[in-house]
Formats: structure tokens, C-alpha cells, sequence
């Protein structure tokens, strides 16, 4: 069995204690597998605990949902507290939480255990994490015209601007566009908000296009990336907004969208009942 050790380093900063609490708790933390390669895209969500000192009962808590960044770190910190607790979680892998009491001036280190997960299969999603968005902007500086577009790396769940990286991305002339080997199906608006998530969990195998003009009829996409693994992209809201300054003018426009994506090379779609971490800290804790 295959398992992914997590390696948290906790620097607790401290400038002054209050009855329990200590000032100023920051949290630093890297997610690596066993071969020490970073883990990108690991949910993290913390809660550190704090007293008010009034009455014996009178306590509540902080907290911070972040995701590890490409390096596998993440970090976070808190206003003042006497306890952290933490869970982490990976695709394919078992939840694993913790609780930690915080100590002034005491460097605390820990190591997580992830085992493989029965849901081995499912695939993962991402709901809006970033805010991940499909987007064009257009800026005029100084009198110079510029276009910046954005598409969305499915596999890892980020918006880029790099065209070698991103999985799909959108034209200011209204394509969206895909890689050849990788692919655009259209889902449109006759699909259901609740069928966009949990139905169509079999993504097509063929009829994928690199290139597909936008109707305005859409609800989402499959997609097909250069990995051959398969995706889902669901569109959020469509925005736009005019960001004037001092040398110009910028108009963005695009829509904010969430992201299915499955990690082994079949095209099940369904997506694994989804925990809530602050939930699963709360009922341990």
C-alpha cells in the first residue's frame, strides 16, 4: 500500500501571553510524499482555539482553509490562541487530523500518516478554490493595447496564463481552446444544476474538439487533457468589471467556474461524498 507522509512544521511567534491564549500563532507547513515530493492542491483547514477568559466555557475559534502551493507549503496565522487543531486531506487518501497545544517560544513538528483512500476511483473536486475562473483581459496603457487570457490547468485545479500549462483557456474572440491530444465536449443549458455535479459521472471518450466557439448555451465542459485523463469544467457566474488607473484602462470579462477532475486513467467522473473538514475537527475535538 502506498502512503504519503505529510511533514508540518509549526513556528509559533510569540509577543505576549493573555490568561490561556498566546499572541500572534503562525502556522508554516510542507506536504511531501515519502520521496519528499511536494504535494500540490492538499486541503488544509485549521482551527486555532482561543479564550476569553471570562467564564470557564466562554471559548471559541479562528479559522483558515488553504491549499498547498506548488512547492507543497502553506502557511497561516492567527490573531492569538491556545490550541490548533488541523485536518489534511489528499486526493485518493484518508483524512488525518491532529490537535496541538500552543506553547510560547516551542517550535512544534509533527508527522501525518495518509492512507489510500476506498474511494480510490472518485474523482476530486474543486469548487471555486482561488477563485478559478476561464477570463479575458483587455487593457489600453499609455496607448498600447494588451490582451491577457486565462484558462485553468484541470489536473491541478489553478487558473494560468501559460499556454503550455493550462488544459483550456479563452479566446478574446470567444473560443475556448484546448491542446491537440486534449479536448472541449460542451455541456449545455438543458443540464441540471444538481446533473452538472453528480450526473454525467462517464465523461466521453471521443468527439472531443481543440477548438469551440462559445453560444452563451453552455453550462459547462468535458474535457480531455494531454494525459488522456478526463475532466469537467461547471461555469460559475459571467463577470465583468473595468479596472480604470492612473496610465489606463483594463476590462476583464470571463466566468468563475469549479472543476472535476479524475487523477487515474479511466473516465468516471462521480464525485467521492464530499467531508467537511471544520466539521470532522469540530465532532473530534
Amino acid at each position: 500500500m502506498f502512503k504519503i507522509y505529510i511533514y508540518i512544521g509549526f513556528f509559533i511567534l510569540v509577543s505576549s501571553c493573555s490568561s490561556m491564549n498566546v499572541d500572534n500563532v503562525k502556522i508554516e507547513g510542507v506536504v511531501v510524499d515519502i520521496t519528499e515530493t511536494p504535494i500540490v492542491g492538499a486541503q488544509v483547514v485549521v482551527l486555532c482555539w482561543k479564550d476569553f477568559g471570562f467564564l470557564k466555557d466562554d471559548v471559541d475559534y479562528y479559522k483558515i482553509e488553504t491549499y498547498t502551493n506548488e512547492k507543497g507549503a502553506f502557511e497561516c496565522e492567527f490573531e492569538k490562541g491556545y490550541k490548533v487543531d488541523m485536518a489534511v486531506k489528499a486526493i485518493n487518501y484518508k483524512i488525518e487530523a491532529l490537535s496541538l497545544n500552543v506553547s510560547p517560544s516551542k517550535i512544534i513538528k509533527d508527522t501525518i500518516v495518509l492512507k489510500t483512500d476506498s474511494y480510490k476511483e472518485k474523482a476530486v473536486l474543486y469548487v471555486n478554490k482561488d477563485s478559478l475562473i476561464l477570463g479575458v483581459k483587455k487593457c489600453e496603457v499609455d496607448g498600447v493595447d494588451f490582451i491577457e487570457e486565462w484558462g485553468v490547468n484541470v489536473e491541478k485545479g489553478i487558473n494560468t496564463s501559460n499556454k503550455n500549462e493550462a488544459s483550456v483557456w479563452l479566446k478574446d474572440s470567444g473560443y475556448l481552446l484546448a491542446h491537440e491530444g486534449g479536448g472541449i465536449i460542451p455541456i449545455l443549458k438543458d443540464t441540471s444544476k444538481y446533473a452538472l455535479l453528480y450526473g454525467n459521472t462517464k465523461a466521453p471518450t471521443s468527439g472531443y474538439m481543440q477548438k469551440y466557439k462559445i453560444t452563451g448555451q453552455e453550462r459547462g465542459y468535458f474535457i480531455k487533457t494531454l494525459n488522456d485523463r478526463y475532466g469537467k469544467i461547471i461555469l460559475g457566474y459571467h463577470y465583468e468589471k473595468i479596472s480604470p488607473d492612473d496610465t489606463g484602462v483594463c476590462i476583464e470579462e470571463g466566468y468563475l467556474i469549479s472543476v472535476i477532475y479524475q487523477p487515474d486513467a479511466n473516465n468516471n467522473l462521480d464525485v467521492a461524498p464530499k467531508k467537511d473538514l471544520e466539521e470532522l475537527l469540530l465532532e473530534k475535538y
